[in-house]
């Protein structure tokens, strides 16, 4: 069994409430590109899925709240914790300990929702260091007692 294969069952074991909860309302397929389960849909079935989300996926962020995130949760989130205007990203928790994420990207057109599952980076995420860091550090703090 390949790496992508076996990505997709993994996905598919930990997700299966949630994808059965929405029964045959949306369609999934295999997005090869980000290793994901992929699944678009037209806005008129955007309120119930985004509340079957909501349900398997509790903590949301968006735009503004990823960037205070913590680093080791974007790290896992990778490519996914890049949000634009209204995408979002939904996990299980908090730090990102739960292997499984969703991300919600709304099309600029405003008829379509994508949705993928996908499997959070296993790689070990290491603490920035150097003065530039330290610097980031510093100012994260101060922001937050404002």
């Amino acid at each position: 069994m390949n790496n992508s294969n076996t990505y997709e069952k993994a996905i598919a074991d930990a997700c299966a409430p949630f994808i059965e909860e929405l029964g045959d309302k949306i369609q999934w397929q295999w997005d090869e590109h980000f290793s994901c389960y992929l699944a678009e849909f037209s806005v008129d079935h955007e309120n119930l899925v985004y509340l079957v989300a909501q349900k398997h996926f509790p903590h949301v962020w968006d735009k503004k709240s990823i960037k205070k995130a913590p680093p080791a949760f974007r790290h896992r989130a990778g490519f996914f914790n890049t949000l634009e205007k209204n995408q979002q990203l939904m996990s299980k928790d908090r730090n990102g300990e739960h292997d499984i994420m969703l991300s919600w990207w709304p099309w600029g057109h405003g008829a379509t929702v994508s949705v993928r599952l996908f499997y959070a980076s296993t790689k070990p995420y290491i603490e920035p260091s150097g003065v530039f860091a330290t610097f980031s550090k510093w100012w994260n703090r101060s922001d937050k007692t404002s």
